[in-house]
């Protein structure tokens, strides 16, 4: 049990290393890659709630920990994020699809970022410094970010897919009608 709880505390920290010190480093629109959501959504649907809750606490507390907003915003936005995720992958999902991953993988993403926003304008009032201002590049921000998770997502699923046969690339399977 503890071996557990040290090579998955391992993990995350490892996780968090390379989304914090390696990804931004990247060049260009790269930079904008959320590894952290992606792992998240693939260790969610594995059927393993706890040990995600567990990921995302540890995770959103690491995050805080480096913010410059008020210290929780991080731990909050995806431990929301992860259970509206789970709500969505338990009563409307029932297969574990590529579409599957890649609807959850983009309402991780944009729920995330919708509670950071939000958190981030709910600091500023209570700061007395005005409004947020969405620009056009905050839009591009978020729309590269939605497109190298499903990039990664896509990467990720196929390759899983090769090792365990657990996902199915299909959302239906066909079947032969006789008229």
């Amino acid at each position: 049990m503890y071996v557990k709880i040290i090579f998955n505390g391992l993990l995350i920290f490892l996780l968090f290393a390379v989304q914090v010190a390696f990804i931004p480093i990247l060049p260009g629109w790269l930079s904008n890659l959320n590894l952290a959501l992606v792992v998240l959504v693939y260790l969610l649907v594995s059927g393993k709630f706890v040990l995600t809750m567990s990921w995302a606490i540890a995770l959103g507390f690491l995050f805080d920990t480096l913010s410059f907003v008020f210290f929780g915003l991080h731990l909050l936005s995806i431990i929301l994020a992860v259970l509206a995720t789970n709500f969505l992958l338990k009563n409307f999902f029932t297969n574990r699809s590529l579409y599957s991953f890649a609807v959850l993988t983009t309402f991780m993403t944009l729920a995330y970022n919708a509670l950071l926003l939000f958190g981030g304008f709910i600091n500023g009032l209570l700061k007395q410094q005005g409004s947020i201002e969405l620009t056009k590049y905050y839009w591009a921000g978020i729309t590269e970010q939605l497109f190298l998770n499903l990039i990664i997502t896509v990467i990720l699923f196929y390759f899983l897919n090769y090792l365990s046969g657990r996902f199915k690339p299909v959302f239906l399977p066909r079947r032969h009608q006789e008229f």
